[in-house]
């Protein structure tokens, strides 16, 4: 049984220490405080396990550390449909271990799914992030992925289909998106054999 209005926030990682305190942080950062964050461990060596699991016993009421069975990589699509098997929100968000949010993602996105009920998910613009490296990388490579549609209104389906098959908008990548939980089980999760 789900928790009416909580996210379930999954973050997969495999070898992630570079970046997962980052991403952890911005879960915290966020201005919508009821969530669970799922951090699932997808067959690391690194010491991202050892950061997991240090959040975990610092917050135990909101994270939870998982793994394969014998620390095994099963890969992305496994490792997402892990987080799912154990969330208890009403929604699902997904933050790989590599990237970050900003601190009104879920608060704008809960209050979306709350305004058309029909909805099965809100997703907004990700920003690609390159300049943060320096180098010969500047601001000029960073961009903002197309929505391809009016924002803040409901497209019924299956209208996004045609635009993203003509690359007339890009499909919303996993961490700009915001899915009811039934509508993930219904879907059948992800396919594990990608």
């Amino acid at each position: 049984m789900s928790v009416p209005n909580r996210v379930s926030v999954v973050t997969i990682f495999l070898n992630g220490e570079r970046f997962i305190e980052e991403a952890i942080d911005s879960v915290f950062a966020q201005t919508y405080s009821d969530w669970e964050l799922l951090l699932v461990d997808d067959g690391s060596t690194d010491s991202s396990p050892a950061i997991a699991k240090a959040y975990q016993l610092r917050h135990p009421n909101r994270i939870r550390y998982l793994r394969h069975d014998g620390g095994s990589n099963l890969g992305m699509s496994a490792s997402r449909n892990l987080g799912i098997a154990h969330a208890t929100g009403e929604f699902l968000a997904f933050l790989d271990a590599d990237d970050i949010w900003l601190p009104q993602k879920l608060q704008r996105q809960v209050e979306m799914l709350r305004s058309y009920p029909k909805a099965a998910m809100a997703y907004g613009p990700t920003l690609c992030w390159y300049s943060w490296a320096g180098g010969d990388r500047g601001r000029g490579d960073d961009y903002l992925r197309n929505l391809g549609v009016t924002p803040n209104q409901l497209v019924a389906p299956p209208a996004l289909i045609p635009l993203f098959l003509s690359n007339r908008a890009l499909p919303p990548s996993t961490c700009g998106l915001l899915l009811r939980m039934d509508a993930a089980h219904s879907a059948g999760c992800f396919e594990v054999s990608f």
